[in-house]
């Protein structure tokens, strides 16, 4: 009962006067008190939902054939339609509804109408709600998964292959207008276009946003493993001015783009431009780009985000220097140690040429020789010093958590094997729900289906 009207109170399009809500809940405690035999918690519940289940199904459709109208005229010649029979119709939601529409027909146009169609406006014989759940489960749970879910804890049946089809269908329409986003803003250098800019405002955003971009793998039933790039972008603020140390992200955007093609990489930098552009990047006064050493971070970052600050990966420049050290099969004494520690404490205050002459003068094993070249790559990218003073984060950690939350929970599952033109579709709908825009999906592509 407390549910019930913890509902009316919450739900601001049930306009039930006090006298009513009270006399409403009096009449459905009165009826599960004469059903219940052990009473508990546990057995009150479960009346109740039955009670609900059963009142839900019996009012709806008493109230879509008072719809209906009896009479109707033609609206092509004026004339009055005949009643020539009843159809049913079998809406699945969350309850199972069977509804007998009159089929109206006029003799002088021949023409049909079923009035009730347009308020039976369901896709496939599905509520909203129905596939509010179908998609929620489906862009995160194995389709056969997703089916056995919605039985379990909904008591109703709707099979995989109806999920994969919705699911693939959303997120298929949903890429592809964020494709077509990505035409409107992005010229065919990758870069805004200028009549745009012109009109942005410009005014600085406090704070500082961070880029994060990577790549993970996805398993093909074509082609075998193949990439799918992904990136975040994220404000970030302290949380009180007493502890600095403390932060908070306040806003996000994750976005992916699966190698499907031959300029699938051209894509994903398009797509990290529209994405920084609508999130507003350049506009924070601190705007950070994180990534590990691959070429195509930077040449994007660089051209794309001149004003950006670059900062590689802490973690992978750590596991460069411990593997080169490693290597040289130092001996374990406190001489050993020592050196060690005084590397690790000059990476992070930033050193890097005092750590590249340390090693140039060792012996050039295979992994000291890939950390000479990756740090001096890389070296005005490890400021690591300056990056604490300005209170920066220095690791990539959100992309790597993107990756597992994004791709892989969902699609690198045991046996798994997707088909290449279904990757983008789940990745799109991913990337909007952990982006906390589940609620555009459904605006734009489930209610007005």
């Amino acid at each position: 009962m407390i549910q019930l009207s913890g509902i009316f109170n919450k739900n601001k399009s049930i306009k039930f006067s006090d006298d009513r809500k009270e006399l409403l809940i009096g009449l459905f405690s009165e009826l599960i008190m004469e059903s219940l035999r052990d009473p508990n918690i546990d057995s009150i519940e479960n009346i109740s939902t039955e009670a609900i289940n059963w009142l839900r199904k019996q009012s709806t459709e008493k109230i879509i054939l008072s719809l209906e109208p009896k009479e109707l005229e033609c609206p092509v010649c004026k004339n009055k339609m005949i009643i020539k029979d009843k159809k049913q119709k079998i809406i699945y939601g969350l309850s199972t509804y069977k509804i007998d529409r009159r089929n109206f027909h006029c003799d002088t146009c021949d023409h049909y109408i079923r009035p009730l169609d347009n308020v039976l406006n369901c896709v496939g014989h599905y509520t909203l709600e129905l596939r509010k759940s179908m998609l929620l489960l489906g862009q995160r749970l194995p389709f056969e998964e997703a089916s056995i879910f919605l039985k379990e804890l909904l008591g109703i049946s709707v099979s995989h292959k109806t999920i994969r089809e919705l699911t693939e269908k959303t997120g298929y329409r949903l890429n592809s207008d964020e494709e077509k986003r990505i035409e409107e803003l992005v010229n065919e250098n990758g870069q805004i276009k200028d009549a745009i800019v012109e009109n942005r405002n410009r005014k600085i955003i406090p704070g500082t946003a961070y880029m994060e971009l990577d790549g993970c793998m996805v398993q093909t039933r074509e082609d075998g493993w193949k990439e799918a790039r992904n990136g975040i972008i994220f404000s970030e603020n302290n949380v009180t001015q007493k502890d600095k140390h403390h932060k908070k992200i306040i806003d996000k955007k994750c976005f992916s783009e699966f190698n499907n093609e031959n300029n699938s990489l051209d894509n994903f930098k398009k797509r990290a431009t529209q994405e920084a552009w609508d999130f507003g990047f350049h506009r924070y006064k601190n705007h950070v780009i994180i990534g590990d050493g691959a070429i195509y971070i930077w040449d994007y970052a660089s051209m794309h985000h001149p004003t950006a600050i670059q900062i590689l990966d802490y973690y992978h420049a750590s596991e460069y220097l411990g593997n080169a050290i490693s290597s040289l099969n130092l001996e374990d004494s406190d001489e050993n140690k020592l050196i060690k520690n005084t590397l690790f404490l000059k990476l992070e205050s930033g050193k890097i040429k005092s750590i590249l002459a340390w090693l140039q003068q060792q012996k050039i094993t295979e992994q000291v020789e890939n950390c000479i070249r990756y740090y001096d790559k890389n070296k005005e990218r490890m400021q690591y010093g300056k990056y604490k003073k300005m209170e920066l984060n220095v690791g990539s950690g959100a992309i790597e958590s993107t990756h597992k939350v994004l791709v892989q929970s969902r699609m690198k599952q045991a046996g798994m094997r997707w088909g290449k033109d279904n990757i983008q579709s789940i990745v799109a709908l991913r990337a909007r729900y952990l982006s906390n825009e589940w609620d555009y999906v459904v605006d734009n592509y489930l209610k007005v289906a």
